[in-house]
């Protein structure tokens, strides 16, 4: 399972950046799934309108729809529930995407469902490594996805024991 930052999907989508090429190889065969709450989309939805990236409102929507489909919506009522001893983010937007990661680490670990691996390029998310690691959550950057082997086996044997 990832968890994208929205850095990291506008990485993915709208400039199609080399470090999130084995996002894009993993969505593509299956191997993984972005998993996403309604905030993130609205964030996404906020973030694609902005003057600097001189979208169209097509161009907007094109690319929300095309995250929005690659993604599975975790409704407020399907969401796991959040570990006792949750980081904190300096940054009150990059939360969503702690709770998240840690509320389905939690909840594969107790179904033995596997790796949960958080993306994100914010320095203040990636400060909390150690902390989501004691979570069972690989908090990486795009660059090191690129070169961390163990979280590319790590996902590849998740994948293959919930493949049908």
């Amino acid at each position: 399972m990832l968890v994208l930052d929205t850095n990291c999907v506008l990485d993915l989508l709208l400039f199609q950046d080399a470090s999130c090429q084995p996002i894009a190889h993993w969505l593509g065969t299956g191997q993984a799934q972005i998993m996403v709450t309604s905030a993130m989309l609205e964030e996404l939805r906020r973030v694609l309108s902005y003057a600097d990236f001189a979208l169209s409102a097509a161009q907007q929507q094109s690319i929300w729809a095309r995250y929005a489909a690659m993604s599975v919506l975790l409704t407020p009522a399907e969401m796991p529930p959040l570990p006792l001893s949750l980081p904190r983010c300096r940054d009150p937007d990059d939360q969503g995407f702690i709770d998240l990661a840690a509320a389905l680490a939690a909840t594969a670990a107790a179904n033995a469902a596997g790796a949960v691996l958080l993306i994100s390029r914010d320095k203040a998310v990636l400060r909390l490594r150690r902390a989501m690691r004691r979570l069972a959550v690989t908090l990486l950057s795009p660059a090191e996805l690129r070169t961390d082997l163990q979280a590319y086996q790590t996902l590849r044997q998740h994948s293959a024991t919930t493949s049908p």
